[in-house]
């Protein structure tokens, strides 16, 4: 009876579900979405994995307006059929609604690499293009951040201990050569009048260049009167321009502080920048600073530029290029020609970690480098000749993993990577040391979800491209070294400079959002608060709403992707090569598909210093660096001594407006490159001088690229002559390569 009563009830069941699945459908069909999502949502309670019941309520759910249960939804749908565009599209749509701009491209794109040819998405992308600019173009000023102001002149931590033994240096190498202090005539023969009248002849003598009969007037003019604050300034600067840096910088000196003005500390400071004494200079360039009107941004320019000298300087010392700052910011310069496709410049991260997409792939947790073994990509080898598997098992390279010593979490691709990360990071973030560590990796598994064990569901709590990892890293990486720190000094208590030189590394980053990321992700903001209130108890991390945030925009306005230039597949294609025709011809069928790659993002302090121009000059690529997987920077064409390069922050296939409103929101400032100068956005506009036409009309463009218009001739000369003639040969080439890429996929051309 048992038996009999169970089987009934399961009929039962199934009767009731497919009732309720005939009435969802026809919810659905007719329009009713309300209807259609609680009738889906019962389905999906004793299937949960069906994925034709969550695209159909995930559309329900666009259609309501509730863009935040369609995203849960769309990405239930990628992560059980990672190869269905329907789940991109509406993750995608999802994001629209939300305004997340960033996030929809990203689905967008990733729906595009799964069917190139889909034109829902590819119609999405246009409207989303239009919805950015309609916002964009109503903020109308095209003010950004003041870069000078941006930055601060805080000192670094250590810079106390720099300042003494400079101050040393000062006295001991450079002050004894100066030629001034032994210099004083008696009270008799003080004559102010005629110190005077002596200062206006050597100034004229310096004024001309004529440095040594400038240093004999104005040196009689000191003699006369000592206590003249201009006659010692004016004899500084001859001093200086006559390359005795140290008598300069003596005169200066004896000026008493209280009666130095801003042009004193101004010339102290690059004195001292010429004397290989750059913390001394910072300290008198931020006196200047202090003294400068308001508006008045030289000398706080002069002290962000003696500061950059003095960080980067080191980092590119074996590089054709240097760092400098600049109006915005900090610059990348060539210091000699470079020919096309040189490497200019390698760096490595100083925090990286996994992308959200390629968490599974199996690759080094700490440094990047690819662990694909021969089982990673041809599964099992049943479905290979004995032949083929010979050849795959003696060919194939050898892959070492090591893991982590107390949890199965992290891998390495040595025992000198496990250190490394072990003393940088994992000490702090294994999950045997902090349990709510794993439920950090349950997000990153789970492609951003975080189960609720009170609703039993799973709930998007991460949206970001990049793993939230990248984030618990960096307050590791400040943990560990305070502690590194105390345990240097002996210290059972971790000080305020300790904190300071640990947090150091990380200020070389800047950070800008819009948006509050710790409202956005307030489980995420806890979970971290968690882990770092508990991680160690003397060393903890105050994970405030502000300290969230200002990492999370540190991330988003500076990691770049990377991933290791060699895995175990590439490795097998070269050896494949140098093997005989009949052996490699027998393995092209098998090793056809490409694997998918591990993909890492990093905060790399000097690839952070490229700036951003529609017309690139260089070029990011996957290399090694120091014996790891980071990145190289390439010249795209010659690149001229003293030039800047520059590298791009996004898809520069795309129309001027959307370009520019791109860069507006996600980095706050207006691209004003030459091809955003001499390109313009619509026809009703002059591109040169931005005459309005008159309504229902639209200005002649320009008969080589069409990206430009003009209400005259003589605007059409004139912006040919500044610079459109520069970039309209470039402009042609981007629209035909744009063209041939909607044809190969048979889309429309966006």
């Amino acid at each position: 009876m048992a038996d009999k009563s169970g089987n009934g009830l399961s009929l039962l069941s199934d009767l009731q579900r497919e009732i309720t699945h005939d009435q969802a459908k026809e919810a659905f069909d007719n329009n009713d979405f309300r209807h259609a999502t609680e009738l889906y949502t019962e389905l999906l309670k004793t299937n949960n994995i069906n994925v034709q019941y969550l695209i159909n309520r995930a559309i329900a759910y666009v259609q309501l307006e509730q863009p935040v249960k369609s995203l849960e939804d769309s990405k239930t749908i990628i992560s059980v059929e990672a190869f269905n565009p329907k789940g991109y599209l509406l993750a995608g749509r999802s994001c629209l609604m939300l305004k997340r701009f960033e996030d929809a491209l990203s689905f967008y794109q990733r729906g595009l690499q799964v069917d190139p040819k889909n034109k829902e998405i590819a119609s999405d992308l246009k409207n989303m293009q239009k919805v950015i600019v309609k916002e964009y173009e109503a903020r109308g000023s095209e003010k950004g951040y003041n870069a000078v102001k941006f930055c601060s002149q805080d000192p670094y931590p250590g810079d106390d201990a720099l300042l003494v033994m400079e101050q040393e240096i000062l006295d001991m190498k450079h002050l004894r050569k100066a030629k001034t202090l032994t210099e004083m005539a008696p009270t008799n023969k003080r004559d102010p009048k005629v110190a005077v009248n002596e200062a206006m002849i050597g100034e004229q003598h310096r004024r001309r260049g004529d440095y040594p009969r400038a240093l004999h007037h104005l040196g009689n003019a000191v003699v006369l009167d000592p206590a003249n604050i201009s006659v010692r300034y004016l004899r500084a600067l001859a001093y200086h321009q006559h390359g005795d840096a140290p008598s300069a910088i003596a005169d200066l000196i004896a000026i008493p502080k209280p009666a130095r003005h801003k042009d004193v500390w101004k010339s102290g400071g690059t004195i001292l920048q010429d004397l290989h004494l750059p913390v001394m200079a910072e300290l008198w360039l931020r006196r200047a600073t202090r003294l400068s009107e308001d508006g008045d941004d030289e000398c706080a320019m002069m002290f962000q530029e003696a500061r950059v000298k003095r960080l980067y300087d080191p980092m590119t010392v074996h590089f054709p290029v240097r760092v400098r700052f600049t109006v915005y910011g900090r610059a990348v310069y060539s210091k000699t020609d470079i020919g096309k496709d040189t490497i200019v410049m390698k760096d490595e991260p100083i925090v990286c970690g996994n992308s959200l997409d390629t968490w599974k792939q199996p690759a080094c947790h700490h440094c990047g480098r690819s662990l694909m073994t021969m089982m990673d990509y041809f599964g099992n080898t049943n479905h290979l000749s004995e032949h083929q598997r010979q050849v795959v098992e003696e060919n194939w390279p050898e892959v070492e993993v090591v893991p982590c010593d107390f949890c199965q979490k992290e891998v390495y691709c040595s025992a000198f990577c496990r250190q490394e990360a072990w003393e940088r990071f994992h000490s702090v973030l294994c999950p045997s040391k902090s349990p709510a560590v794993s439920k950090l990796y349950e997000i990153c598994e789970n492609n951003g979800k975080m189960y609720d064990s009170q609703t039993r569901t799973w709930k998007e709590v991460w949206a970001a491209a990049f793993t939230p990892f990248i984030l618990a890293k960096m307050w590791a990486f400040v943990v560990c070294q305070v502690r590194k720190l105390m345990k240097e000094d002996g210290s059972e208590e971790p000080s305020l400079e300790h904190w300071a030189k640990a947090k150091a590394p990380l200020r070389r980053f800047i950070a800008f959002g819009a948006t509050e990321a710790s409202g956005r992700f307030p489980e995420v903001m806890k979970l971290m608060q968690e882990i770092f209130s508990t991680c160690d108890p003397v060393v903890r991390y105050d994970i405030s709403e502000k300290e969230f945030d200002g990492r999370y925009f540190q991330a988003t306005c500076n990691l770049q992707s990377f991933s290791s230039p060699l895995n175990g597949y590439k490795e097998f294609i070269n050896k494949l090569n140098s093997l005989d025709v009949l052996k490699t011809m027998t393995m092209l069928k098998v090793v056809e598909e490409k694997p998918k790659e591990a993909l890492f993002t990093g905060l790399f302090p000097l690839h952070a210093c490229l700036n951003h121009s529609c017309l690139n000059t260089v070029e990011v690529m996957d290399g090694e660096y120091r014996g790891k997987p980071g990145i190289w920077v390439r010249a795209k064409r010659d690149i001229r001594a003293d030039e800047e390069l520059f590298t791009t922050y996004i898809d520069t296939k795309m129309p001027r407006k959307l370009r520019r409103a791109w860069l507006y929101r996600s980095f706050n400032f207006w691209c004003q490159c030459r091809r955003c100068q001499f390109e313009g956005d619509e026809p009703e506009t002059c591109t040169n001088c931005f005459t309005t036409a008159p309504p229902g009309k639209k200005f002649p463009g320009c008969g080589k690229c069409k990206k430009a218009w003009y209400c005259s001739v003589k605007c059409q000369k004139q912006s040919w002559q500044k610079g459109h003639k520069e970039i309209c040969v470039i402009l042609v080439a981007i629209d035909k390569q744009i063209a041939e890429d909607a044809e190969k996929a048979n889309l429309p051309n966006m």
